[in-house]
């Protein structure tokens, strides 16, 4: 989907990303104020900057196996967003283009700096088993944001900002993996 490709819409409600679409470009879908529901494909590879920004009453997103990047600000605004869900939940898979998994392969998924910004509603975040990196700011200002659940065995590195402007968040990692998510534990009581 090209950059800017239904930009400050108003009249789209619903989006589904076909099977054959790999990735969203920048501001594709950035102002469409009435989009509620956005179905990604199983091929979905990349969103970039800013392709869902202020879209005010998108509610809730699902992302699957087959996502790499989430760009900078792409779904900042979301004001009416009340969960996030990045990724599966089983370790080394990727999705093929037969929507079925294939295992052996490294994945990793990287959340953009500010990806989720001021998504004043979001209650709860799943971060799947790829997530590899978390970036600045990714869930500033989400002040609703009560529970993250991190099952990523591969998380190498969360921005010190990245839950800064959250309170009483709870956070729930595995155990194997508790002192790389100290930072972020810490941050999230930041004010």
């Amino acid at each position: 989907i090209a950059d800017d490709a239904v930009k400050k819409n108003q009249v789209l409600r619903k989006v589904k990303v076909g099977n054959r679409i790999e990735k969203i470009g920048k501001r594709a879908f950035l102002g469409c104020k009435n989009l509620k529901t956005v179905t990604f494909s199983k091929r979905i590879k990349e969103i970039k900057a800013n392709a869902f920004k202020d879209c005010k009453k998108l509610t809730k997103v699902t992302i699957g196996s087959s996502i790499r990047t989430l760009g900078k600000g792409c779904f900042k605004n979301c004001k009416s967003m009340k969960k996030f869900t990045l990724g599966t939940r089983k370790s080394g898979g990727i999705g093929n283009e037969n929507g079925k998994t294939a295992w052996g392969a490294v994945v990793q998924i990287s959340i953009g700096a500010s990806a989720l910004e001021n998504c004043l509603r979001l209650k709860e975040v799943v971060i799947n088993s790829q997530v590899r990196k978390i970036g600045n700011n990714a869930f500033r200002r989400c002040k609703a944001l009560a529970k993250i659940v991190v099952y990523s065995l591969v998380l190498k590195l969360v921005g010190k900002t990245a839950l800064k402007g959250v309170h009483n968040c709870k956070i729930k990692v595995p155990k194997k993996k508790i002192k790389p998510y100290e930072i972020g534990r810490a941050s999230c009581r930041e004010k």
